[in-house]
């Protein structure tokens, strides 16, 4: 097949976080598909060299020059909640230009697949000519088409006239039908993990890692993610705190950061929690995750529905989580009890609820055993079906199904 892709957030370079999950799906179909990734140039430096048998990335300007270049890669909303305004400045211009280059492209395609039904959905859907479009759902976009009436419209003009419509959840896929989805038009898919670069440590290696990054024998709990109220990172400080009670012994290490650092900050210091016991150790590159979860004790995902309505579709280092063995503490919420089992997997908690939350990692915390018992449980779940070579073969039969049907 030879698939044009449109999305506006995809790696920059080697050391860039964002779209990976992106990366990690067409890495695994460009050994058997010619892929072609439409991005937005930004200011920030870019790599555009890829290995053999690596998607082809396409950087396009957006008619404005590149140092003033914002829009995408995570900038378009504010925390997650708010459309920024140089986002709704640019939007148009965006627009303009994503549109001309599919169209101009899209003749050396089979199909066309837009990331993010809001804008990439909408632009492909007036630049696909007679090409089989598929959109992918990732949640913030699904967000956005429910909360401002203008780009609701845009958002079913899209819905109606792609051919396959991905959500990464359950969740999702309701979401999207009451905007106007034919049901029939969707498949979920949610995302994968790299089962050979995350998984556990050898007993050696894990005892390096935590010297190298400053943790001692105490048992760890992780998280890792943007610092925004949908990751319901506020809960989990107010659970750690009734934690600490207990088990003042144990850590809490959040890697990540974002526009609710100071406020996060100011809690913890209002919670009186030692830096010993809950430590901020900021952004860190893809590259480096998997050392991290390698060396903690268990992960928590405490998402939430935020206030304005936002809420994650499947957090991907969650997969990535239990590629590594480790057992997940998780909100039950949007698309987590999709890849977490309760008891089986991991522990599934009532999203916000922090004395629940707190229950159950004293529970893993005081029980490394059944801890261990949870993560392997949890590796094996991922490699029957979530790793990303198995994800890449669901979407690739869903883009087959596409070029065979008499309407392709």
């Amino acid at each position: 097949m030879r698939i044009l892709a449109l999305t506006h957030i995809y790696p920059r370079n080697e050391g860039d976080n964002r779209g990976v999950f992106i990366r990690q799906l067409y890495d695994r179909m460009a050994a058997r598909h010619s892929i072609r990734v439409l991005v937005p140039k930004t200011p920030e430096p870019a790599d555009p060299v890829r290995a053999k048998g690596s998607p082809e990335v396409l950087p396009f300007g957006y008619f404005v020059p590149t140092r003033y270049a914002r829009f995408g890669h995570g900038g378009a909303l504010t925390g997650d909640q708010r459309l920024t305004r140089g986002s709704l400045a640019m939007a148009p211009l965006y627009g303009m230009a994503a549109a001309l280059r599919v169209a101009r492209l899209r003749r050396e395609a089979d199909l066309i697949h837009a990331h993010f039904l809001v804008p990439n959905g909408s632009i492909a859907a007036l630049a696909k000519g007679k090409k089989p479009l598929a959109i992918s759902l990732h949640g913030s976009d699904v967000y956005i088409a429910e909360r401002f009436r203008p780009l609701r419209r845009a958002a079913r003009l899209a819905l109606s006239r792609a051919a396959a419509i991905i959500p990464c959840s359950e969740d999702l896929a309701e979401r999207v039908i009451a905007l106007g989805a034919p049901a029939s038009k969707v498949t979920v898919i949610p995302y994968g993990a790299d089962s050979s670069r995350f998984r556990a440590a050898d007993p050696a290696r894990r005892t390096r890692l935590r010297a190298e990054l400053g943790l001692d024998d105490r048992p760890v709990a992780l998280f890792v993610g943007n610092l925004v109220p949908k990751k319901g990172v506020i809960h989990l400080l107010r659970a750690a705190a009734l934690v600490h009670r207990k088990r003042p012994d144990a850590a809490f290490v959040l890697v990540g950061d974002g526009p609710l650092r100071s406020e996060l900050a100011t809690e913890a210091a209002r919670l009186d929690l030692p830096d010993q016991f809950l430590r901020f150790v900021g952004a860190r590159p893809w590259a480096e995750i998997p050392g991290w979860l390698a060396a903690a004790d268990l992960f928590v995902a405490p998402s939430v529905v935020d206030a304005a309505g936002n809420v994650d579709g499947l957090p991907n280092v969650v997969l990535e989580a239990m590629a590594t063995s480790l057992p997940v503490v998780a909100s039950r919420v949007a698309g987590i009890p999709m890849a977490v089992a309760d008891g089986a997997t991991g522990l599934l908690t009532p999203p916000g609820d922090e004395p629940k939350l707190a229950e159950a990692l004293l529970a893993l915390l005081g029980d490394r055993e059944r801890g261990r018992a949870l993560g392997e449980a949890g590796r094996k779940r991922l490699l029957e079906d979530l790793t990303w070579e198995r994800i890449a073969a669901r979407y690739e039969t869903v883009f087959g199904s596409l070029l065979s049907s008499p309407a392709a």
